[in-house]
């Protein structure tokens, strides 16, 4: 057959069903600037260990947010990255729940964690941080979306082999400009006390928030 271009809107086996190959082994095939390639509704396999799950944009008409699809057995490490996260109201703690039914109910107890805070106020200062609580503290003295829209949390929380009955174990890392007006980062880690799994979460604070959440899994 001749060079030339293929012009189709869709490629599907004759059967049905089976493997479509694209090239053969020694080429190469490329994607030209300005196309996409739409793979969310697709299963993956052999493209990279990293893969967006889900992206969530939160613009100030709910204090929680709950993830209920796209965590399995798939990846054995789940990451949540939040972006310029900040709550309409001051003194605002940021945090995640945990859910074994599909997000029917959340895990509101049995949480741990220990962590580092450095401030900067003009001199620095630090301290470890430590405690108990109904959630997974991600952030605290988040900054107010009502006095500065340009202030926000970035970070992230991560969780693992959320399809295992286990004490699950939670790390993460925030770094905001909070609503105290001072520079602020929190490097920490938690579990719950009690085995289960884990499929859905709620990230959630006492204010309606802003910002962007995605989530992605890791092989």
């Amino acid at each position: 057959m001749a060079d030339g271009i293929l012009k189709v809107g869709q490629i599907q086996t004759s059967s049905g069903s089976g493997t479509i190959t694209i090239g053969q082994s020694g080429e190469t095939i490329s994607v030209p600037t300005g196309a996409t390639i739409n793979l969310s509704n697709a299963t993956q396999t052999g493209v990279g260990d990293c893969v967006l799950i889900s992206t969530t944009t939160m613009s100030g008409t709910a204090s929680t947010i709950d993830i209920t699809s796209g965590i399995d057995s798939t990846y054995t490490v789940y990451k949540l990255y939040f972006t310029n996260v900040s709550a309409e109201g001051a003194g605002n703690t940021v945090w995640m729940t945990i859910s074994n039914d599909g997000g029917s109910s959340f895990t509101g107890s049995n949480y741990i964690h220990t962590g580092y805070e450095v401030n900067y106020t003009g001199s620095g200062s630090s301290s470890s941080i430590q405690g108990a609580n109904n959630f997974v503290q991600i952030a605290n003295n988040l900054a107010n979306y009502n006095d500065a829209t340009t202030e926000g949390a970035c970070g992230y929380v991560e969780f693992y082999t959320p399809n295992l009955t286990r004490k699950p174990v939670f790390t993460g890392m925030t770094a905001q400009y909070n609503d105290a007006g001072s520079a602020d980062a929190y490097y920490w880690g938690g579990m719950n006390t009690v085995a289960t799994t884990i499929n859905a979460i709620r990230f959630g604070a006492s204010n309606n928030l802003h910002g962007t959440l995605k989530l992605y899994g890791y092989k």
